[in-house]
């Protein structure tokens, strides 16, 4: 916990001034100073979001404490580059809302699309999140196909089979929608799942050629041909 010696003025007397004065302090190695900071910086924090609870019907006062927290820690990762500090938390509090807000109505939204009238209408169970295959309806090269791809994704990385979870076995969601999961960006999910994609065919052909080669038999001569057809006749 940040403990310092000289109390903190109230988050409504701290001006810009006083601010840039302990960013200053800060850079030259005064540690009380940094903690004040950091200390306002969590009190400003909780005093914004809590603000926003009675307004936004998704943001609860538990979000609230920990979207404060959360911007403690961002701005401690980034306050050596920081020029203005009231300015860049004004900015950093309003998006980190945003963000928030948009990912709470994006998973709404899908749990309302998923109305128990369709779910009925169209025969769906809602008990199976994993896709089931009726092997027994599958052809030999479709059985390949399935077990190639499982043999790749069990190989593959946390990410990939990340990426699966979301978007195959427990839901639908957008590239987009993963990556803020996940953390990354939607172009690197859609170039690891191009080389996955890859990674199956690859390894489909091969087997394919495989079983071409095995069921290949050495060409038969004339004479050979000839005792075989005098035997059968």
């Amino acid at each position: 916990m940040i403990q310092i010696q000289e109390k903190i003025p109230d988050i409504k007397h701290v001006g810009p001034d006083l601010l840039d004065d302990w960013l200053k302090q800060s850079r030259a190695g005064d540690v009380i100073s940094r903690n004040k900071m950091l200390i306002w910086v969590h009190r400003s924090a909780l005093d914004y979001y809590q603000s926003k609870v009675p307004v936004e019907s998704l943001l609860t006062s538990a979000d609230a404490w920990d979207m404060a927290s959360e911007c403690v820690i961002e701005f401690e990762r980034c306050w050596l580059r920081v020029r203005l500090v009231g300015h860049y938390c004004r900015r950093m509090f309003k998006n980190n809302l945003n963000r928030f807000l948009t990912r709470k109505r994006r998973l709404l939204r899908r749990e309302l699309e998923l109305d128990l009238k369709y779910i009925e209408r169209a025969n769906i169970s809602t008990a199976v999140s994993i896709p089931k295959f009726d092997f027994e309806q599958l052809s030999d090269d479709d059985r390949l196909k399935v077990a190639t791809a499982r043999a790749e994704l069990d190989r593959a990385d946390e990410a990939v089979k990340s990426l699966f979870e979301y978007r195959v076995f427990s839901g639908s969601l957008t590239y987009g929608e993963i990556g803020e999961i996940l953390g990354t960006s939607e172009t690197s999910l859609r170039m690891r799942m191009t080389r996955f994609n890859r990674r199956v065919k690859n390894r489909h052909a091969q087997l394919e050629s495989s079983k071409t080669c095995q069921a290949r038999r050495p060409p038969v001569s004339r004479m050979e041909a000839r005792k075989i057809l005098a035997e059968r006749f």
